[in-house]
């Protein structure tokens, strides 16, 4: 999932970023294989990982569709990550 994430950012003289990112998009949970060597399962401990790597300061998550009739499961996992994530604002919004 990793290679996926690109930085792009501007930076002002002093090396501080002046433009934030938020995906727009992020689907969480088990993920069929989009080709036979991908698989994009991702997680939100390794998202909050990956956010922290790149940068990323906000997210709009679903479930994966790929998780079928555990959608809403998986909309509960979501939900509580999210409460138990103390950082003002929150990375995570839900749909």
């Amino acid at each position: 999932m990793e290679k996926y994430l690109v930085r792009h950012y501007m930076k002002t003289n002093q090396g501080e970023n002046i433009m934030k990112i938020c995906d727009a998009h992020v689907h969480l949970g088990e993920s069929g294989p989009w080709q036979p060597y991908e698989n994009p399962t991702i997680y939100v401990d390794e998202l909050i990982r990956l956010f922290d790597k790149y940068e990323v300061e906000q997210a709009i998550v679903f479930p994966n569709p790929n998780v079928g009739d555990k959608y809403p499961e998986m909309n509960n996992y979501i939900a509580e990550k999210r409460q138990k994530i103390s950082e003002t604002p929150c990375r995570l919004w839900t749909s």
